[in-house]
């Protein structure tokens, strides 16, 4: 699987590991940050993996972070925020376009945002998939997070239910 791994300080390290836990563990050893999974990519097989993280790492070159002009496998995140808060079809899609006839995503998991907009979300009454929208908060407008809501079909945009998101959203912002 390939993953990405913040430390919630603007850099996020993309690489291949077969359990990202575990991964996280391992990296978190030797960092003073809080690192954190914030996102998954399941593939058919790790020749896949290597290829997605190859690609991946292409991809973002322009935002990688070099020492002694060097890449690593660390990128600066809002460089790559459109990555992190993607879906599955869209990595389908830009692998399709690289040049892979068929590419091998089972599954894309995404933890990008932490807990702190679905606890709020929560508190204020709000549906868990609106809250998923709200984890996105530090990247969206509040337009655009319920423009995302609407393009998902994620139910109850009414305006009481605006009101609640607008609430919810401006908490999040004024906590950060």
């Amino acid at each position: 699987m390939v993953y990405a791994i913040s430390d919630n300080d603007g850099f996020v390290k993309i690489g291949v590991a077969q359990c990202a836990e575990n991964r996280l563990k391992q990296l978190q050893t030797g960092n003073a940050r809080q690192l954190s999974v914030i996102k998954e990519i399941y593939t058919k097989d790790s020749m896949s993996d290597f290829m997605c993280e190859d690609y991946l790492h292409r991809k973002f070159i322009n935002a990688n972070v070099c020492i002694d002009g060097k890449p690593t496998e660390w990128f600066y995140q809002d460089k790559i925020k459109d990555f992190l808060i993607g879906a599955t079809e869209d990595l389908y899609w830009s692998l399709r376009d690289a040049g892979m006839p068929s590419p091998p995503i089972r599954q894309v998991k995404n933890y990008f945002g932490g807990n702190k907009a679905h606890l709020i979300a929560k508190s204020k009454g709000i549906d868990y998939r609106a809250a998923k929208v709200l984890e996105y908060a530090g990247f969206m407008t509040l337009e655009a997070a319920i423009e995302y809501m609407k393009i998902f079909r994620i139910r109850g945009i009414g305006e009481v239910y605006e009101k609640q998101i607008q609430a919810a959203y401006d908490e999040i912002k004024g906590g950060d």
